[in-house]
Order: C-alpha cells, then structure tokens, then sequence
C-alpha cells in the first residue's frame, strides 16, 4: 500500500525536486555575485594613490611626504567621490565599453579569455539524458540504464520483484539475522515505486545454510587488481593473467554512469558482477600454496572479547584463567549487558604482562591491565523467530521531538535533547569571539561605529591604566594589566 500510494505521486515528486535544484542554483549563483561584490568593494582603490605623495616609489629611492594628513584626508575625499558615482552610474559597463570600441571588420574571434560574467553564465550542466522531470522519463530511463526497449513491461516487473526481495533480506537481516549469504541484487539501478505492481504472490524465502565467503575469497572478489598485493601471491596472479579463467572479474578500465552527479566518486561504477562458482573453482588449486600464516588468516575465527580490569567481567574472566579451565569448555556469561558464552584462548597477556608490537618500530606495551577471551553468541534452532517488539520492563528514553500543545512562552524555551540524556550546555560566543566575528563578517555603512580619524585621545579600558576586572559566575578573576 505505501509503495502504491508512492508511485502514484513519483511523477510530482520528481517535477519538485527538479524546481527546488534550480531555485538553490539561482540562490547560490546570486549569493556568490553578492560575496563577489562585497569584496570588490572592500578591496582598497590603489588608483587613488596615483600622482599623490602617497604613489609608491621605485626600490631604492624615497621621498619626503609634506602635511601628510592634508593629503590623506584629500585621497578619501576623491574614495567617497568614486563610490557615490559608482552608485549613481546606471549605463551598462559591458555595453558602453563595447560602445567605445572599435569593432573590427572581420568576424573571426581573436584569441582573448572569456569575461568571468560569460564564465558563470555558463556552468556546467550534467548532462542527464533520462530527464526525470519530463514525460516519457520512464522510457528513457530504462532503455538508458538496462539497454532494453522502452516497452519491455516484463523486464520492469522482473527487476521490480528482484528489489522486493531485496527489501525483505535487509529487513531479516536487521530484524532476524542474515537470511542467505548467496543472495544479492543483480542490477546496478533500481526500479520506480510505480512499477511494484503484482507483488503480493512474491516469495520471501532464501536459501538456507548457506555461509559467508572465506577471507581471501572475499577480498579476491572485491579488491580490484592494483590491489593485488594483499591477497596470497599464487592467487594474485588470477587478477593480471591475460590467461586466467577469471581476469574479466577484474577490468582495468570500466564505465562510471555519473547518473545525474557531477564527480566520478558519486557515480555508479559498472563493475561485472563476480560469479561466486566461477572463483571458487579458479582459487581451488592454490589452496596448497599458500603459507601456514596465510592459512590462518583465511579461516573464519571467533570473536574475541577485551575486559578492562574496571568491568564487572574481569574477575570472572581471570579466574578461569587461575584454576586453568580447559579451553575447550564454555562459561556462560551474562554482565555488561552481554549474554553469550566465553573460552579461554592462548592470546590472552598475562596480568602487568608485556604486549610486543607486532609492527616493527614501535613500543612494547608494559603492566597490561586487560584480560582477553573468546566470545560466542547464543545459539538458536533453526527457524527460532526473534520477538521484533519492545521487551517488558524496556525503559523508553525521554522524548526529543518537540511537543504540539505547547504554548507560546513554553515553546520559545523548548530545546530538543540530544543523546540520551538533557543537556543544558548552550552555544555561545565571548567578547573575544564577537570582536572576531565582527571583524570578518561585513556590517552595512549605517550600522558601523563612527570614529574621528582626528581625535588625538585614545580609548581607555578600565582608566588610564587600560586594566578591566571581569568575572565568571560569582567568582571575581581579578585585573587584567597590559604593559606596554
């Protein structure tokens, strides 16, 4: 039903968020003018100088500057007269400088760069050939991404009922555990909500007893062959032999759809999808090749639990290890909110015991306070369904989201609570930071404190001693003195 509802309003849903993308591109384009402007504008008019005591001289020579602040105060009368004429003039520049210009007879462009105006004008537009904002975007969409014809109705429901099933997987496996370690989605695009039609009869069942790749099996299924160094050296080869049953698995050079996106990052890489048979008939010779320690890394082990000698485990733990418990036998455990059952392993650093490094170059570590032991989950039968509901006795945490019958002078104190518990810190700024922020962030021309360039008698802080007490709280800091 929801996914009805959603493909009945897919096609405005794609219409708005195209017009809301142009009007953020109209607002960033204009903001970035505005900024642009702004720091023209603030950027000081070094032609003012010009055939003044002020203009810079060459290296090496000076020159004696006469009633200097009479000269100063006429360089700033000729600034306000060019700012009030820059805000009077309303010719177009670009037109009167084109006016002005003698215009060549021929039609050839010369070789000079763009106006940084043409420059905005025109960005980049990613080319984007489905158009979801357009009629017929359907069509386009699947002959551009599944290379089928437009009318091919029952490709769609195929990969419509493929993403379904692949919708229950993920939430058996959040809410059950993983339901088949062999399935997976065979296309690299979705479908549309509009094309979950047909459904209802669709079978949520996977394959079961099934088991996760070996370690070097999964990285030779996902390490493309630049990677190759860190996978058994026998089995490396299979990534860069021209000869190798496999080599199509790993492409030096492949596809990126950017699928609407700018950068090649956000793209979708069109990668073969590796054929799980097919790799492990091709590494099955090798297996004999490789090294005890290359054996040891390819098995999938078992969890190991780390207990500070602060929980309440540790004691537990270290008195296995004291009355020398086979580590065969499993204790169960039930303390840090962890249920499950530990063994004992040859890992674990003896009390105040000496961890080596295993990377060479850097420290021991000395008076080891950590207890180290194999940890196991609780086993269930097959089939065993998992209660996806709220336990009896679950304490729920206090609400974050705001309430709506909340009055005017409540709702003006309402802060939302972030974590899981309140917090009464609020963001602020010292006078320190708003004299920064002041500083960095234009102020209008009104808004800006006069000062008298001519005045000769500086500001005080605190009398004559430029001393200021301040406080935090009700505790009295006592004086700041600045000595010059």
């Amino acid at each position: 039903m929801i996914m009805t509802q959603l493909g009945k309003a897919e096609d405005e849903i794609f219409k708005v968020r195209q017009q809301k993308e142009i009007q953020f591109k109209a607002r960033e384009k204009a903001k970035r003018q505005r900024t642009e402007e702004m720091d023209r504008r603030r950027r000081p008019d070094w032609s003012l100088l010009r055939d003044t005591q002020f203009e810079p001289t060459p290296l090496g020579q000076s020159k004696t500057i006469l009633n200097p602040r009479q000269e100063a105060y006429q360089i700033r009368k000729a600034g306000m007269h060019s700012q009030a004429e820059a805000k009077l003039q309303t010719v177009d520049s670009k037109k009167a400088l084109e006016s002005m210009l003698d215009k060549p007879e021929s039609n050839e462009r010369r070789g000079v760069k763009r106006p940084r105006e043409e420059e905005d004008d025109d960005e980049e537009e990613v080319h984007d050939e489905v158009r979801l904002w357009e009629d017929g975007f359907k069509d386009r969409y699947y002959e551009s991404k599944f290379d089928v014809a437009p009318k091919n109705f029952e490709f769609r429901n195929s990969v419509a009922l493929h993403y379904v099933r692949g919708l229950c997987w993920v939430l058996r496996y959040y809410y059950q555990g993983c339901a088949s370690w062999k399935w997976y989605f065979p296309y690299h695009y979705a479908p549309f909500a509009s094309d979950f039609i047909n459904i209802s009869g669709l079978s949520t069942e996977f394959e079961a007893g099934t088991k996760p790749f070996e370690p070097l099996q999964q990285l030779m299924g996902v390490f493309p062959a630049a990677s190759s160094k860190h996978v058994p050296a026998p089995w490396a080869k299979l990534m860069s032999d021209p000869d190798s049953s496999i080599i199509d698995f790993y492409p030096e050079d492949f596809k990126i759809d950017l699928n609407g996106k700018k950068f090649a990052w956000q793209g979708v890489a069109l990668l073969p999808f590796v054929d799980e048979k097919r790799l492990f008939k091709a590494v099955e010779p090798y297996y004999k090749d490789l090294t005890p320690a290359e054996i040891k890394r390819n098995i999938r082990g078992e969890d190991v639990l780390f207990l500070s000698i602060k929980t309440n485990g540790y004691n537990i733990a270290q008195g296995l290890y004291k009355e020398n418990v086979d580590k065969q036998i499993e204790t169960p455990i039930n303390f840090e909110g962890m249920g499950g059952t530990i063994l004992l392993t040859d890992d674990c650093i003896s009390v105040n015991g000496t961890l080596n490094s295993p990377i060479r170059g850097l420290k021991p570590i000395y008076g080891n306070k950590v207890c180290s032991v194999e940890f196991r989950d609780p086993q269930y039968p097959d089939g065993y369904v998992f209660l996806a509901k709220k336990l009896k006795g679950a304490k729920l945490p206090p609400r974050v989201l705001k309430p709506q019958d909340l009055n005017e002078e409540s709702h003006r104190s309402w802060r939302p609570q972030i974590g899981m518990a309140p917090s009464t810190t609020r963001a602020s700024l010292g006078a320190s930071g708003h004299r920064m922020v002041n500083h960095y962030v234009p102020q209008p021309q009104a808004q800006r404190p006069y000062r008298n360039s001519n005045s000769s008698s500086p500001q005080t802080y605190g009398g004559n001693n430029y001393s200021n007490t301040y406080t935090s709280g009700n505790y009295q800091r006592g004086k700041i003195i600045l000595l010059n």
